[in-house]
């Protein structure tokens, strides 16, 4: 018997239960796990003049608010034209905030840390694509009729459709909660 409770007193340290973000429409249920890496964008809902970017993961969940382990953080102000970025170690240095639910006007979730960078690059690369194709395309015309013109339209063809379907594989799907349209 003195064993038995001996393991499990060393078992419970070790058994935590992280909370998890669920977010609800008329129709549909979307849930977040605790290691979710997450874009919010907080704001104030009548007016559209200031914001505040902040990337990172969610740390805890209050009734009426939300605590946001930082990695970036910008701000931005239309009305006086002013936008504070800040990068770095942030998030090295557990630097949390905590903010209100009622403010949070938009959210997409990632994976990682590291799928969001990957999507982010594959955005890069598709832009890159269409640049090029519509270069390429743009070049068949000064090319006369008997030449290679077919095959540099359907280069630029090629390079058009790659990059529409690396973007459109590569969104991920954002929540605005702004509308009514998901709530928690």
């Amino acid at each position: 018997m003195l064993r038995l409770l001996f393991f499990l007193l060393l078992c419970i340290p070790f058994h935590c239960q992280a909370q998890s973000l669920t977010l609800k429409s008329q129709t549909t249920t979307k849930t977040f796990s605790s290691d979710t890496y997450f874009d919010f964008i907080f704001g104030d809902r009548d007016s559209e003049c200031c914001s505040t970017n902040i990337t990172g993961t969610i740390n805890r969940i209050f009734a009426d608010s939300i605590q946001v382990r930082i990695n970036d953080i910008s701000l931005d102000n239309k009305d006086l034209e002013f936008m504070m970025t800040l990068k770095g170690n942030i998030y090295d240095q557990n630097f949390m905030y905590t903010l209100p639910k009622s403010e949070l006007l938009f959210l997409r979730g990632y994976k990682s840390k590291k799928n969001r960078k990957w999507t982010k690059n594959l955005e890069t690369i598709s832009s890159i694509l269409i640049l090029s194709g519509v270069v390429t395309l743009a070049n068949s015309y000064d090319l006369e009729e008997g030449s290679f013109r077919g095959s540099v339209l359907a280069s630029g063809g090629l390079q058009l459709g790659a990059a529409i379907l690396i973007l459109v594989s590569s969104r991920k799907k954002g929540y605005k909660l702004y509308n009514d349209e998901w709530s928690f």
